[in-house]
């Protein structure tokens, strides 16, 4: 199976991958290529070389307006990262655990992006990137919490992020949204792919130990009867 960990910051994504990927055997934690890490040059290159076509098209739609190029990066990730894990699932017919995998990446280019990768322009290329990743993941575990326990997690990181400096209601606002891009995400990839799985976790109810001996457990071949109430299968 190809997992992936999504949901809003604050949530444990990146503590239960690591966490899955100890308990399961055979698993591997993924995260994406980081383009200011030399061994990712090689595969943002080529990701870029084949994204020329349809970043001059972009271009030339919209009248000359050019993309960030965090929005260009997040792009070629999106476009060309999913074969990873698939070609290693292929191989090893292992559990393959994404942390911040093609929704987060997706809602992240949606939440932060320009207008123009928003727009529609873009619309054909969000269209073939939704495919991609609606075939490549198995199960999306998407983990939540109440926003307030978010905030504190995610301030007591003592890291700068984007709701620092925020007001208590600003903060609300901007997990709002956050939840919104992710959902959409999701209803987009349901819609592509019906049989994709989704398990909502909340972390503030259930242990993210609980959640992992709950998943570990149902991965082995043996699932738990019933599964805890904090986690629904839709």
């Amino acid at each position: 199976m190809i997992i992936e960990i999504a949901g809003p910051p604050g949530c444990g994504k990146t503590i239960l991958a690591a966490a899955l990927a100890e308990r399961v055997r055979g698993a591997r934690s993924l995260t994406f290529p980081y383009f200011r890490r030399v061994r990712h040059v090689p595969f943002f290159v080529i990701g870029y070389v084949r994204l020329i076509p349809t970043l001059l098209r972009l271009r030339k739609d919209s009248g000359g307006q050019r993309l960030r190029r965090r929005d260009v990066a997040l792009m070629i990730i999106l476009d060309g990262w999913h074969a990873t894990p698939a070609r290693l699932n292929r191989a090893h017919g292992a559990v393959i655990i994404l942390d911040e995998g093609g929704i987060c990446l997706m809602s992240r280019l949606r939440f932060f992006g320009s207008d123009l990768i928003k727009g529609p322009f873009a619309a054909k290329w969000w269209d073939r990137v939704i495919d991609r990743w609606a075939r490549t993941l198995d199960l999306v575990v998407r983990m939540e919490a109440p926003t307030p326990i978010l905030e504190d997690r995610v301030r007591s990181r003592g890291i700068d992020h984007e709701i620092s400096g925020l007001t208590s209601e600003e903060t609300q606002a901007w997990f709002k949204q956050a939840r919104a891009e992710i959902d959409r995400i999701l209803e987009l990839l349901r819609a592509s792919n019906p049989g994709l799985k989704v398990l909502d976790a909340d972390s503030a109810r259930l242990s993210v130990a609980g959640i992992t001996e709950q998943l570990a457990t149902a991965l082995s071949g043996s699932p738990p009867d019933p599964l805890d109430p904090s986690l629904i299968l839709r």
